[in-house]
């Protein structure tokens, strides 16, 4: 399996909606741009995803009904894998897109990285709970991480084994 070119899977949610996980390359970066600023207050730029989509960075997203719902960049280097980047359109968020496709994305990353790194908000409790839910571990916090309205927020750092023994 090329990882930057050849994921694709289908997927059901709990409500059956049928949705498809894939990889997206720089002829969707505007929709994904779209997205990431829909869901995110401060949203990576069209450079950071036209980057991405340049390097050896693994680029997906979650398509409903052959619309972006989802999406995420993962680096893989030196045995490890680290999610860069998520985000769910805010009308899909809750319904277990972005744990899905965490879910999926672990299984496949498991053939190229031993653990599955991450950053988020300390402020993202939605997001926190997602992550411990889907096995992930509290390993530290980066003091000042992210910007926020009052200048500089935390971030606590999450992984998870890939591989077991």
């Amino acid at each position: 399996m090329e990882i930057k070119t050849d994921i694709c899977r289908d997927f059901t949610l709990e409500d059956r909606t049928s949705c498809q996980l894939m990889n997206f390359d720089g002829a969707e970066v505007d929709s994904i741009l779209a997205l990431e600023q829909r869901a995110n207050p401060y949203p990576w730029t069209k450079r950071n995803f036209l980057d991405s989509v340049a390097s050896s960075h693994v680029c997906v997203g979650v398509k409903v009904e052959g619309g972006w719902v989802a999406q995420a960049v993962f680096s893989i280097a030196s045995g490890d894998a680290e999610l860069l980047i998520i985000s769910v359109d805010p009308e899909w968020q809750g319904c277990g897109v972005a744990r899905t496709m965490l879910d999926i994305m672990a299984e496949i990353l498991e053939d190229f990285a031993a653990e599955l790194f991450l950053e988020v908000r300390a402020s993202n409790d939605k997001a926190i709970r997602m992550y411990d839910k889907s096995g992930f571990n509290c390993l530290g916090v980066r003091p000042g991480y992210y910007p926020c309205k009052n200048g500089r927020e935390d971030a606590h750092i999450y992984g998870k084994s890939l591989r077991i023994g």
